[in-house]
């Protein structure tokens, strides 16, 4: 087991703005108005922090049986959520680095009386007060000391697990971080960064926030939160989908990034490719553009177009229709700017944005719908559908993605420069 003098030394390069940047985003904007909001939103984010508190001293993230601290690894790899489509890409992944790779998945906990662990997060969080609390300073409403509580204890969790895990990550050659920022798994590459390890990521979603700054070259580098993805980068290796996030992860981190694609895609193009007639409509957020893709939904619903509706999982809209997705994959797509978009014209549906989304300056203006009479156009012309330019987001699938991923890894396997690239 790792010494407290070891593993403080360790965790002592932290960056806690940088951790916490995701987990800060949805506390952001205008809390509720109402007392009744305000003390229904207290009782949430109190039972919140009490489970926090409670997985950092009796609970520890799963792994397998085999793991034995004491042995060392050639990689090291990390996912935070447990999904069916996440599940199916990093299989892919974890089984194309070969047979050496502990795997642990965030999401999956079990009890265990962790209080060493929890005790020396704890110490970590005093030491590091004015750091946690100055990457709280974003949340300003009526609610904010609570959400500042609520991201101190999610931090703690965060800790705790990250330093149970740190016998298994340090002794590996290799960290690699499905979602590099999320805020366990951003701990652990810094961490592991600090230790002079080789970190990879790999790209999960689109990230175009900071695609205006990228293109007007005469703008600085953002000095507060545009975008998450990017701004939360600490590896020393971004595996991509395609050239347009390479070009935005060189300009905006110090990070190497290598085009890989998406390997999962293959296996679900034979399936878009046989979707029914009709439209499905990607909503993917409450706030973006939602209403008028609600008024193009009822126009085409009114005129016996077949339609289904895709939410994003736990969203308002989700929640009132109390599912995610309902109806099967249509052939024809719209949405605003979910990743789940170029994801799908790859694989073979016909996709079309709505205007104002940033996909918009990427794509030529006959896959742009600003009204109901360009979704009818567009609908009724799908045949001559030509959706090369998404390549652009998404270069490669299946095989070809997983080859790259192999002749990279294998082929840097020991580079010392690649351990000092993406270190903040």
């Amino acid at each position: 087991m790792s010494s407290v003098h070891t593993i403080l030394s360790a965790f002592r390069v932290i960056d806690f703005r940088i951790a916490l940047l995701s987990n800060t985003i949805p506390l952001m904007g205008q809390g509720p108005k109402s007392i009744a909001q305000r003390y229904l939103g207290a009782i949430s984010y109190t039972r919140l922090i009490l489970a926090n508190i409670k997985w950092a001293v009796f609970g520890r993230i799963s792994r397998p049986g085999q793991f034995n601290p004491l042995i060392n690894t050639e990689i090291f790899f990390i996912e935070s959520h447990d999904r069916g489509d996440l599940r199916k890409e990093t299989a892919l992944l974890k089984a194309s680095l070969g047979p050496n790779v502990l795997s642990v998945v965030v999401a999956h906990k079990t009890r265990a009386f962790n209080l060493k662990n929890s005790f020396i997060a704890f110490f970590l969080i005093v030491i590091n007060i004015k750091s946690v609390l100055s990457a709280t300073s974003s949340t300003t409403n009526s609610l904010a000391f609570i959400q500042k509580a609520l991201l101190v204890s999610e931090c703690f969790q965060a800790l705790s697990h990250a330093i149970d895990l740190f016998p298994f990550y340090a002794r590996s050659k290799s960290v690699f971080s499905f979602q590099e920022v999320t805020l366990t798994e951003n701990i652990v590459c810094q961490v592991a960064n600090g230790l002079g390890l080789r970190t990879y990521a790999f790209q999960h979603a689109i990230s175009l926030g900071l695609v205006d700054r990228y293109l007007d070259r005469t703008r600085s580098k953002p000095t507060h939160l545009d975008d998450t993805i990017l701004e939360a980068s600490v590896c020393n290796v971004v595996f991509c989908w395609g050239n347009i996030q390479r070009d935005l992860f060189k300009a905006f981190t110090r990070a190497h990034p290598v085009v890989i694609g998406r390997a999962s895609l293959d296996a679900a193009t034979q399936a878009i490719r046989s979707s029914p007639d009709g439209i499905t409509f990607i909503f993917d957020s409450d706030c973006f553009n939602s209403e008028r893709l609600m008024e193009l939904v009822r126009k085409s619903i009114f005129f016996g177009f077949p339609v289904s509706l895709w939410f994003k999982p736990k969203t308002e809209h989700s929640r009132v229709f109390s599912a995610e997705r309902i109806g099967p994959l249509r052939r024809f797509v719209i949405g605003g700017k979910s990743s789940l978009l170029p994801q799908l014209a790859v694989g073979g549906s016909s996709v079309f944005i709505l205007s104002q989304s940033y996909f918009e300056r990427f794509l030529p203006p006959n896959l742009i719908i600003h009204d109901f009479d360009d979704l009818v156009k567009a609908y009724t012309a799908i045949d001559s559908y030509r959706g090369e330019v998404w390549q652009d987001f998404i270069a490669y699938t299946g095989v070809t993605t997983l080859k790259k991923l192999q002749a990279f890894v294998f082929s840097h396997r020991n580079d010392e420069e690649l351990c000092e690239v993406g270190v903040r």
